[in-house]
């Protein structure tokens, strides 16, 4: 039997989490929802520090679920709310999502009975579509079984995690909108085919189900593609998936095979949290291999990573991503892939690190080992943020090419390498050539000391591999704007020293400049289909 005021707490709980999202005071820890609910010591912790927040909405919410004093793991108790009989009162947000997404059947759940479905705002959605003669819509629940197309001038509302299963193809056709409910994704399985190609005037956008106003990182889980190329680890399972699943492995021995076409494609308000450390990223590709096609996509305002790659050879061209949680690009298990054509904005609140990349912690030096290509990069950061970010973190055995880069801002060190990295750094199998860094003012520094004694200044400093550093504000000022950024630079600097493009059906080799953009262009590949909504 479930103990009294244990419902009062769960929903008190997510207004908590909501409220210290949204609070001003830097002292709050970031809240995982899941381990509040599951582990005792974890929850005591965050209501104690909650309770003498500055923030009087969260202090008050903490001290009076404080006063109700929830004891052991809530998880089963949010579950067993959701199957009680009886009529759909609208309580709370929180406590009719529950029963929703029970009623509904709902398969496979990214949180268990902890998922946050808002069933309500569901429904009113599909009733006013209906009242309006919006565009019509579907609802996804459940594993794709048999084959299907999404049409032109749908939207799809996700619920739950929506699986394509293996020898089943889905389409996307252009200008379909998907809406992902709070613990949805999409995922396609290795072995499954995925086509999603949209148009310049008519892309194709996953993002929130939540209503324009009020959508914000994390309200859904994002879009992951699964197959069976290359890893250092053999066979691999997706983060964010149950351990039960076997419709999360990924990995094999097929370094040319395909997890599918992705093109115009924007992927909005991802990246739902599945527990501490363990979150699905706006855009995870696991084991795709060089037969994937990814091409002019826009990740925005992901909760954790914007694009993370767990090994394959897969590579990515025209690619965008604003506004990361965590890191913008992330990879790390052998991903031997190319980019081009790549553009990264920082948020000034959220972020870490533009590329965070490694090859395998326990094992550095396992094989294959991580050894992307970057070419045509323009990585930008607000110098004056409150957040300390770096443009790249290079660690734990990751090789890597660099070239032809434009470098902007960054409050931290713009470069960090460490431990087994720097080594390949010295040998020559990490290098990073003919970038331009723009800086706001001459005295701000491209790296710290570092304690393991390797000068990363020094370093790219070798007249060989032309870098240069330039003050440049007024470029930062354009680039950093939130709603219309300018990334194309100054005509001058951007095509003074650039490496060759490689040859090669992937490369587009008269992009002869350095940066992600050609340099005073107010039309380029960003035009028509990227956004850059604030909620």
């Amino acid at each position: 039997m479930a103990r009294t005021g244990d419902s009062e707490a769960i929903t008190l709980l997510w207004q908590l989490k909501r409220a210290c999202d949204a609070s001003s005071d830097n002292d709050l820890p970031y809240i995982h929802f899941s381990a509040l609910l599951g582990n005792q010591n974890y929850r005591d912790s965050t209501l104690t520090a909650a309770s003498t927040s500055s923030d009087p909405a969260v202090s008050e919410l903490a001290q009076r679920i404080l006063t109700l004093a929830p004891t052991g793991s809530l998880l089963r108790q949010a579950g067993a709310d959701a199957m009680k009989p009886g009529s759909f009162d609208q309580t709370t947000e929180f406590e009719a999502s529950l029963h929703t997404a029970r009623k509904r059947r709902v398969i496979r759940s990214a949180l268990t009975g902890a998922t946050v479905v808002a069933g309500l705002a569901l429904f009113v959605f599909l009733l006013l579509s209906r009242l309006n003669n919006g565009p019509s819509v579907d609802e996804i629940a459940g594993n794709l079984e048999s084959s299907t197309t999404w049409k032109a001038g749908k939207r799809v509302v996700l619920t739950g995690l929506v699986f394509v299963e293996p020898g089943v193809k889905l389409t996307i056709e252009p200008g379909v909108t998907v809406l992902g409910q709070p613990g949805s994704a999409l995922l396609v399985a290795n072995g499954a085919e995925f086509h999603a190609r949209g148009r310049p005037d008519a892309p194709i956008v996953f993002t929130s189900a939540q209503p324009v106003g009020t959508r914000q990182a994390g309200d859904w889980g994002g879009l992951v593609l699964m197959g069976d190329a290359p890893t250092n680890i053999g066979i691999g399972r997706i983060e964010g998936v149950p351990d039960n699943e076997p419709l999360g492995a990924y990995g094999g021995q097929n370094p040319d095979g395909s997890c599918g076409v992705l093109e115009y494609v924007r992927v909005e308000f991802a990246g739902f949290e599945i527990s501490a450390n363990n979150e699905l990223n706006g855009l995870t590709l696991a084991g795709c291999g060089a037969g994937t096609i990814v091409r002019h996509v826009q990740v925005h305002s992901p909760l954790d990573d914007g694009v993370e790659m767990f090994g394959g050879t897969a590579n990515l061209r025209n690619l965008l991503i604003t506004r990361p949680g965590d890191d913008a690009f992330d990879w790390d298990l052998g991903w031997t892939g190319s980019v081009q054509s790549l553009v990264v904005q920082m948020g000034r609140d959220v972020g870490d690190n533009a590329f965070e990349g490694d090859n395998n912690g326990p094992e550095p030096d396992a094989e294959p080992r991580s050894n992307p290509t970057f070419i045509n990069v323009t990585l930008v950061a607000d110098p004056n943020a409150p957040r300390a970010q770096r443009a790249m973190t290079l660690r734990e055995g990751t090789a890597g090419t660099f070239r032809n880069l434009i470098i902007a801002g960054f409050k931290d060190e713009a470069i960090s390498i460490r431990d087994r990295s720097q080594a390949l750094a010295s040998e020559g199998q990490l290098s990073i050539s003919h970038a331009l860094f723009i800086m706001d003012r001459s005295n701000r520094r491209i790296d710290r000391e570092d304690p393991e004694g390797f000068d990363i200044a020094a370093w790219l400093n070798q007249p060989e591999l032309q870098n240069q550093t330039v003050v440049n504000p007024a470029y930062l000022s354009t680039a950093l704007d939130p709603i219309a950024p300018y990334f194309a630079p100054d005509i001058g600097p951007a095509l003074a020293a650039v490496a060759s493009i490689p040859q090669g059906e992937f490369w587009n080799r008269g992009a002869r400049h350095r940066g992600g953009v050609r340099p005073g262009s107010a039309d380029s590949w960003l035009s028509g289909w990227t956004a850059f909504p604030p909620n």
